[in-house]
């Protein structure tokens, strides 16, 4: 899986960015500081974790790490993810899969086709399978399962002929409305994802804060240090770079 392409329309102080990264092996984005090389980070960044998270709450903790939610009032923000208030927020991502990547989507054809169920059906994420117990013990839920099957075949046979998916985000100040643009392109690249270990999240970043602590750093062990491991490879990429100099 790579980024090929990006697409950001008035996010933050970004009017309009849209280019693709070509077939090279890395991107650089050079310029002076305070010019938004970092917002392209973080559009990034808000993409896969609002349309694609990995843990329960991720959304949640990272709209208040970006400083789009405050954690008091849980109020979303627009004005601090709009560059123009009046105007509609567009990020999309262009995903290239690998040969190996469809065949885990091929092979994943009844996960996909409840994974789409329980969206549709806005289900807690989580427990996929668990959260469906009720609903397919009858008659309708079996055949809304057929049908999100057949769907997703359908959306498969079109991957196999292009294997390029575009997930992205679209934020409407005049409806209040914060969605995607195809649940199957969010569905496809997010199951990719939270299919490979946690240490090999396959979007993560290292923010710009190269100050290393101070004084003695307390250390937690069992279940509270995996769950910053998790958060920290996935929703909290700061956390990561904390971990790292702490060690």
């Amino acid at each position: 899986m790579r980024l090929a392409s990006l697409l950001i329309k008035n996010f933050r102080g970004l009017q309009e960015v849209d280019f693709s990264t070509g077939t090279a092996n890395a991107t650089v984005i050079v310029g002076p500081n305070a010019m938004e090389k970092t917002t392209i980070l973080e559009a990034v960044r808000l993409v896969r974790c609002l349309l694609m998270p990995n843990y329960p709450g991720e959304e949640q903790q990272t709209l208040q790490s970006l400083s789009i939610v405050q954690a008091s009032t849980q109020r979303l923000h627009f004005e601090a993810l709009l560059g123009d208030s009046n105007a509609a927020l567009e990020i999309k991502l262009g995903i290239d899969l690998t040969a190996a990547e469809l065949l885990l989507l091929d092979n994943s054809l009844a996960s996909l086709a409840q994974l789409h169920l329980r969206n549709t059906l806005a289900l807690p994420p989580g427990q996929e399978q668990l959260a469906l117990v009720q609903f397919l013990s009858s008659a309708t839920g079996q055949g809304s399962l057929r049908v999100a099957m057949e769907e997703v075949k359908k959306k498969l046979v079109d991957l196999r002929a292009a294997p390029r998916l575009y997930p992205a985000l679209i934020v409407d100040p005049a409806t209040q409305q914060m969605r995607g643009r195809d649940l199957f392109d969010q569905e496809f690249v997010g199951f990719v994802i939270r299919s490979q270990p946690v240490d090999r999240a396959l979007f993560s970043y290292f923010p710009a804060d190269r100050a290393m602590p101070t004084g003695e750093v307390a250390i937690q062990i069992g279940a509270a240090d995996v769950q910053a491991q998790m958060q920290s490879h996935m929703g909290m990429p700061a956390t990561k770079y904390q971990r790292l100099k702490q060690y």
